[in-house]
């Protein structure tokens, strides 16, 4: 939701910039998720799912630490790109997977969820701009990550228990 005026405002970027930083972010997102796609059957979902989003960690990292610079933060585009379009991609398929006769309902579900976390982002992001607060916005995403993050890995143990004891009834 901010990105340009982040852009514009914190490193000083011209149209063309933002332009370049979209581009970067949108080929490295369209890059990660191919790769994404042909390493989840060697490595498993849930561990291209850590990976991707913690792409998107260092990503975000990458923008509080460079903050003013503008060519160092095309580095961090590039890893916020990898990881943010896999990892949707990658919990849609963890849920059909994980119950494939409730897909509709899951993915739907999901979709609803990701929506709510983009609404809840955007306000955040929103209230740092307007309290003139705008180099916390990384800060901000890096806290919604983490939680993201202990979501997907607790998500994942629950999900290994669940199959361990099923698969342990005679």
């Amino acid at each position: 939701s901010y990105i340009a005026p982040i852009l514009r405002d914190g490193f000083a970027a011209s149209p063309a910039m933002i332009s370049a930083m979209f581009a970067i972010v949108g080929i490295a997102g369209v890059t990660g998720n191919t790769i994404a796609s042909k390493v989840v059957a060697r490595f498993g979902i849930d561990r291209v799912i850590a990976t991707a989003l913690l792409s998107l960690c260092v990503g975000f990292l990458g923008f509080l630490l460079s903050w003013g610079h503008f060519w160092p933060v095309l580095v961090a585009g590039i890893f916020w790109g990898l990881g943010s379009f896999s990892s949707n991609s990658l919990q849609q398929s963890r849920l059909v997977n994980l119950a494939p006769h409730l897909a509709a309902a899951t993915v739907a579900l999901n979709t609803s969820v990701v929506y709510l976390g983009q609404a809840m982002g955007s306000a955040a992001g929103g209230r740092m701009i307007d309290a003139g607060n705008m180099p916390m916005t990384p800060v901000i995403a890096l806290c919604f990550l983490v939680a993201a993050l202990a979501v997907s890995v607790w998500a994942e143990r629950i999900t290994r228990r669940k199959a361990s004891a099923t698969s342990a009834i005679p």
